[in-house]
């Protein structure tokens, strides 16, 4: 048997006559650098080209899992996708995957290695001004405090709609501010929750961090006011009908 490195995986061909198979397994994690979450399903994925698909037969197999625990959720090993529970990794422990194919013209048989990585975890969330009016202030988010030794780190920032689903105010990116933020009213009708979470250079997300933060309308907000407030939310809620968002667009004006 001949070897041959693709893309990090190992190919093992036989000599002459019809070819044998050919396995490589996607890499995962970010790029392909081979870091998942322990705290997130695994799914690693087999590509696999045979002269004879009839006589085809596959079969995972791991070093530093066990394959026959509860922490596979595939029906079986003998697919070309393999995918791990929540939780079936150790944060900081490695393993390797391999998928072996045969037909009646040979055999192969890619492997792949990974690290549980640990996400960023922590964090603080700040906003300026403590409180204000919906549609109407602008307010600052900050984010501090998380612990990661894979830097740098990006933030993406979010509101929690009264339906459940969040709202994008700033994707991710390396800035741990969000400027000129115009909130909505949440569940309670009255606080909107505010989310920050942070994503480390291998692609690992933390834990949201979340904040409260009161609005209400101003106290004694003449017609003026009131006209100048109401545009403010229309404008928000036709921006959300136009952006195909119209449960966003009723929160808005409720």
């Amino acid at each position: 048997a001949e070897g041959r490195a693709v893309a990090g995986v190992t190919v093992l061909s036989a000599g002459a006559g019809p070819p044998p198979p050919y396995a490589v397994v996607v890499p995962p994690g970010r790029d392909g650098g081979g870091v998942v979450s322990a705290s997130q399903k695994l799914v690693l994925s087999g590509e696999v080209e045979s002269a004879s698909p009839g006589t085809l037969r596959l079969r995972w197999a791991a070093e530093g899992l066990d394959l026959a625990g509860p922490s596979v959720l595939s029906e079986s090993l003998d697919t070309r996708t393999l995918v791990l529970a929540p939780g079936a990794l150790t944060p900081g422990a490695s393993a390797s995957f391999t998928l072996h194919a045969s037909d009646e013209h040979g055999n192969a048989s890619a492997t792949v290695g990974t690290t549980a990585g640990v996400p960023p975890s922590g964090g603080a969330l700040r906003v300026v001004p403590a409180f204000g009016s919906p549609a109407l202030t602008q307010f600052e988010l900050l984010s501090s405090g998380f612990a990661s030794d894979r830097h740098p780190l990006e933030y993406r920032f979010s509101q929690v709609l009264p339906s459940g689903e969040e709202m994008q105010l700033a994707d991710f990116s390396y800035s741990p501010v969000a400027e000129a933020a115009m909130l909505m009213r949440g569940r309670d009708g009255r606080n909107a929750t505010v989310l920050v979470r942070a994503r480390d250079m291998d692609g690992l997300v933390s834990l949201p961090v979340s904040l409260n933060v009161p609005l209400d309308w101003p106290a004694g907000m003449d017609s003026e006011g009131a006209g100048v407030a109401a545009a403010g939310v229309a404008a928000a809620a036709a921006a959300h009908v136009a952006s195909g968002s119209p449960d966003r667009a009723l929160a808005a004006v409720s």
